[in-house]
């Protein structure tokens, strides 16, 4: 039995700037509805507060566009706060690899019109969307206060009802994905779950001497331009002193930098490319 699913998602983390995986694990992100339409079947929703659907305990092929976010928010939030079973990977599909293999636009917006199909996302929703994913206010004490809105709400469960007959839809008319391709996939995805192993105490420290070092050139440059320059980052400032010590400048950017180091130039400007160079 196959089925797609589209989950809508809040959280006071930002998914782009965040990644999927910090996104997922955040305390704040929970699920705002989740729906769902086994094969030939018509779509239904989940929210919640309900119990989990059972019908979906049979489903053997589950498909989602970027399978990899309804993978994490399943098993890392419908799991752990709702009570839903594990989604082993081997069990999900995702119609953006199909799509990608076939030289078809991903986007959902752009896929179907591709495809031919009458289904469309609806971006008026999207927009509702955006606005219930994200915190309405968050309070000094950290509170964090979510939007409550009947209408939206409504608006959003609409939105994610049609995101699921689109995906189908454009499921429909495309080829699966080579047995090869599928285990690239599968492959792609273990990597980017295991990650890499990165030393954080390290990392900050390396911060902290990059920062140090920054404050020293930027006290530097001022000392050299007697206070003309404020730091290494005033291009405006070193582009100006440059030229009114005669030096023929069309901007201070790394490949100017290095042309300008190979010329005659006065000690106290070649100082300052120099630490505009070394603080770059």
């Amino acid at each position: 039995m196959k089925c797609g699913i589209d989950f809508e998602s809040k959280s006071a983390v930002d998914l782009k700037e965040a990644g999927l995986s910090v996104y997922a694990h955040h305390p704040s992100t929970d699920i705002l509805c989740m729906a769902y339409k086994i094969e030939g079947q018509e779509t239904k929703l989940w929210i919640p507060g309900m119990p989990f659907p059972d019908e979906l305990r049979n489903v053997t092929e589950f498909s989602a566009q970027n399978a990899p976010f309804e993978f994490e928010i399943w098993n890392e939030v419908g799991v752990k706060k709702h009570g839903f079973p594990p989604l082993p990977i081997e069990k999900l599909y995702c119609t953006l690899a199909m799509a990608n293999t076939h030289s078809i636009p991903g986007s959902l917006e752009k896929m179907a019109p591709a495809l031919g199909i009458e289904q469309q996302k609806d971006m008026s929703g999207n927009r509702i969307m955006l606005q219930l994913s994200r915190p309405r206010k968050v309070c000094e004490d950290g509170t964090v206060i979510w939007w409550d809105d009947e209408d939206k709400s409504k608006a959003l469960y609409d939105y994610c009802i049609q995101d699921v007959e689109v995906e189908t839809a454009c499921k429909s008319k495309m080829l699966p994905l080579s047995q090869t391709e599928r285990q690239v996939w599968l492959l792609d995805h273990r990597i980017n779950r295991k990650g890499i192993k990165v030393d954080i105490p390290k990392i900050k420290a390396a911060i902290e001497i990059i920062e140090a070092e920054k404050k020293r050139l930027d006290a530097e440059i001022r000392l050299i331009s007697n206070q003309r320059i404020a730091s290494t980052g005033s291009v405006a400032q070193i582009t100006n002193y440059l030229r009114e010590r005669g030096v023929e400048v069309n901007g201070v950017g790394k490949n100017d930098v290095t042309e300008l180091l190979k010329t005659n130039l006065p000690d106290d400007c070649r100082r300052i490319l120099e630490i505009r160079k070394e603080a770059s």
